[in-house]
């Protein structure tokens, strides 16, 4: 089975079916089991040590790049209910989402292009925000981060 045959419907289930017969999920009791070739997860996992060591030093780099930095212009946000904020600090560097899928890479976040990409990760994230606690809100709060949404 590839990674991309594992849906959400299917990890979900090896999930339960592993807290049911141990009471819990850890990853490191989950990785244990996984190890066995019959276990239905096993092929989620890179078991050739020098590729899995290879991906785990790409995310490290990945990692390298997670930099906040303090903005020479400040930007204020009108809050409604709160009054001003001032946002001071951003991250330095962006993953352009598009890009993503071929490797991805980074671009500079205080330009332009990094600007119009902020708003578009913006649009993604309360999409998916909206999503997940749409059954939370009231209708006019809907339609409000609706009409915020389509503002982007």
């Amino acid at each position: 089975m590839s990674k991309l045959q594992y849906t959400p419907e299917i990890r979900a289930e090896i999930v339960r079916a592993h807290i049911v017969e141990f009471g819990e999920f850890t990853a490191e009791g989950f990785l244990q089991v996984a190890q066995s070739p019959n276990h239905p997860a096993h092929h989620w996992f890179d078991w050739d040590d020098s590729e899995a060591a290879r991906k785990y030093r790409l995310w490290q780099a990945r990692q390298f790049t997670r930099i906040r930095i303090r903005r020479e212009a400040i930007e204020t946000v009108d809050i409604a209910e709160g009054g001003d904020i001032q946002l001071e600090v951003g991250p330095m560097l962006l993953s352009p989402l598009e890009k993503r899928k071929d490797g991805g890479g980074y671009i500079l976040a205080d330009t332009e292009e990094g600007h119009t990409e902020l708003r578009l990760q913006a649009k993604a994230d309360l999409r998916a925000w909206l999503g997940r606690y749409r059954l939370a809100l009231s209708d006019a709060q809907v339609e409000a981060a609706d009409t915020l949404w389509n503002s982007l």
